[in-house]
């Protein structure tokens, strides 16, 4: 939903919707004359500043606005030049910043000049030698950006024609009396569609949404015995209607909470156009009132034996930390998990050739570097988090003005960095030195007679002090205190490319709302199979809460690359352990004494849920207690689930483990199973049993 919006945010910027459909018009036939949809990864598109798209790594056509101009892009073979050129005589090209080799150009034309008929085979001949690749780098790279609706619009007239149009707003039912399930919510959600209930009621009503419309699941009742109240149980955008009365295509929101607006009734219908703008704010703009904190520990561990339900109680406390509310229904739970994971969850398995490298940073072989054996800094999954949550809690503490001046930058950057793609090769920051790759947080630059095999380091965050300070020359520049050791010693370079991004630097930003803080969970499963010193090496002592960002005693440390490192005070770990490998007595004693542990036993009744033979576990557990302690016991999740047969789970799960737990001791597992009151089968081995004692 937020791509729709960002692509309609910069046609709007560009304004000018027949120069728009001439981008469109392009696109539709290099994708159409190739066979590609937006399910190949071959394609990338994005809409940032401008729109473009690339086939294989290789830019086809883009389109922005330009000292006043909209300006369409075509990326072509140089043999078409000349007869280009006749036609077009003001016709600017680019031939040494595209390629190495000259065989290919990049034109720019004025969109009102352009005859796009002039231009499509040029085009399309390049876009089918660069179908040659299986991926597009740029789509791996640069996923996050990477907007399906630029690919939509350009196959599908009526998706293209809402960009161009005012939204419409609608609120539909999701209640099928007498169907299993009545409430079809889900379903619909799931399967990336709404249905009308009916064959012979609102069928001209469907008919009538235009593909684009914003579109809400709702459930209207009373409340308070007259008071109408809707629940709005989902959002979404309509991505197709094929007029036949019953079915819409839609984009579902995903991680949406549920909320309630209490406006008078009037969308007790199927299907119901929204006009009045105070209900439009309410439904798809809604304000909500900021949770109250959960209060969780920021470092907790669930420790116990297997089947006790920590990976359940973790996945539900990961839920309530990233919404800050109390959460009861698991599949909500569930959602919500799934839904940040990757950006605002990680979830990693610990085991013993768990590395510092792999949690932290660590160097990796430059596989792309064929010439030479080279290497790169990568970050660890711990790092990736720590960073993207540090960002946001400083990013909430900033006035909006503040957060504005930064997204001009960003903004500036994101060009420049098209910029640099274009080019494909070696970006030229002086005859001596050159940017040579993108990475996520820097650009990597040298020399062809430096002693760098792996170029330097320019971080973006070095970058971004010169523009937050306003630095006007190189000696101002070298004067900051707030940029890096390895930017103050080449900021002369550090200063060139950040004179190429100021002229990126965007007149007006609109003025975003203030950042909200969030939450960030990484989860660790089986904490205790690592080496924990060798893994966290000097996050040990960071990950305190009074030593984080935004504790009493905030404390940085320095990585092997060089650079800082804090861990924020908004990133919660959650370890799990189980008991059966490793008592928690035998845990490192830095780790135990910086988490809280929650402990996680057998339970026997569980509220909503059930627990099958109890008193054959009890007994069970009862025995192992006896013989060998409370961290060896059977967890309740072994005798929950779909499969009610007490002698299959015995047979398959539980007696294999207890066999595991006593080294394979048959008289000692025979006499658990005989005082749980289970009858074992003569001479059989594996163990098994044939039921319960009469």
């Amino acid at each position: 939903m937020d791509k729709w919006q960002d692509l309609k945010k910069v046609i709007n910027k560009i304004n000018d919707s027949e120069a728009v459909n001439k981008f469109f018009d392009t696109a539709k036939h290099v994708l159409t004359e190739l066979g590609l949809t937006n399910e190949d990864e071959l394609v990338y598109a994005s809409a940032i500043n401008n729109i473009q798209l690339t086939v294989g790594g290789k830019y086809v056509t883009n389109i922005k606005r330009k000292n006043g101009s909209v300006v369409l892009g075509f990326y072509i073979p140089a043999k078409f030049l000349n007869g280009l050129g006749q036609k077009y005589p003001n016709l600017k090209h680019e031939a040494d910043s595209i390629s190495d080799a000259q065989d290919f150009v990049w034109l720019d034309i004025k969109a009102d000049q352009a005859e796009i008929g002039d231009f499509l085979e040029p085009v399309l001949e390049l876009a089918r030698l660069n179908k040659k690749g299986q991926k597009s780098p740029h789509r791996s790279q640069f996923s996050k950006q990477h907007n399906e609706w630029i690919i939509e619009a350009a196959l599908n007239p009526a998706v293209r024609s809402n960009l161009f149009s005012i939204s419409k707003y609608y609120v539909v039912g999701a209640y099928w009396e007498g169907a299993t399930p009545e409430n079809q919510t889900e379903s619909f959600v799931g399967n990336g569609i709404w249905e009308n209930g009916y064959d012979d009621k609102f069928l001209e009503e469907v008919n009538e949404v235009p593909v684009g419309s914003q579109i809400a699941i709702k459930a209207v009742f009373t409340k308070e015995k007259l008071k109408s109240v809707m629940a709005i149980k989902a959002r979404g955008i309509v991505t197709g209607n094929p007029k036949d009365g019953r079915r819409l295509n839609v984009q579902w929101e995903s991680g949406f909470k549920p909320f309630e607006v209490d406006f008078p009734g009037g969308y007790w219908a199927t299907i119901k156009e929204v006009t009045n703008q105070d209900h439009i704010e309410a439904i798809w703009n809604n304000k909500l009132a900021e949770p109250v904190s959960m209060n969780f520990p920021l470092n907790t561990i669930f420790y116990g034996p297997p089947g006790t339900g920590k990976t359940y109680t973790t996945l539900l406390r990961a839920a309530q930390i990233i919404e800050n509310r109390e959460i009861e229904d698991y599949e909500e739970a569930k959602r919500i998990f799934n839904d940040n994971l990757g950006d605002r969850i990680e979830f990693i398995t610990f085991h013993q050739n768990y590395s510092y490298e792999d949690f932290i940073q660590g160097l990796r072989p430059d596989t792309d570097n064929g010439a030479e054996l080279s290497f790169k800094k990568v970050d660890g999954v711990f790092k990736r988090i720590a960073d993207r949550a540090l960002k946001n809690l400083r990013l909430s503490e900033k006035a909006p003005e503040e957060v504005s001046r930064e997204l001009q930058f960003e903004e500036a950057l994101d060009e420049f960095i098209e910029e640099l793609q274009e080019s494909e090769g070696k970006y030229k920051i002086t005859e001596a030195a050159y940017i040579f790759e993108v990475e996520e947080d820097a650009f990597r630059y040298k020399g062809d007679r430096w002693n760098h095999a792996n170029g330097l380091r320019m971080k973006f965050s070095d970058l971004r002090e010169l523009y937050i300070h306003g630095i006007a020359s190189r000696q101002e520049a070298k004067s900051l205190k707030s940029i890096s050791r390895s930017a103050y010693h080449d900021i002369t370079y550090y200063f060139l490319v950040y004179q190429q991004i100021l002229k990126h630097i965007p007149q007006n930003v609109e003025a975003p709302a203030k950042v909200k803080r969030q939450n960030y969970v990484i989860i660790i499963d089986e904490i205790n199979r690592a080496n924990i010193s060798r893994v966290f090496g000097e996050l040990i002592t960071l990950i305190e809460p009074d030593k984080r960002s935004h504790g009493a005693i905030p404390l940085k440390c320095t990585l092997p690359s060089g650079e800082e490192f804090v861990v924020p005070s908004n990133l919660y770990i959650i370890g799990t352990m189980n008991t059966a490998d490793k008592s928690i007595a035998l845990l490192d004693i830095a780790l135990r004494r910086r988490f809280e542990f929650e402990a996680m036993y057998p339970k026997y009744q569980l509220d909503g849920q059930q627990v099958y033979d109890t008193e054959v576990l009890e007994k069970i557990n009862k025995k192992v207690v006896e013989l060998k302690g409370h961290d060896f016991q059977i967890g309740h999740a072994y005798f929950m689930g779909e499969n009610n047969n007490l002698v299959e789970r015995m047979n398959k799960k539980v007696i294999p483990l207890l066999l595991e737990y006593f080294l394979n001791d048959e008289k000692e597992v025979s006499g658990i199973l005989a005082h749980a009151g289970l009858e074992a089968e003569d001479n059989a081995w594996p163990l098994r049993i044939k039921g319960k004692r009469d």
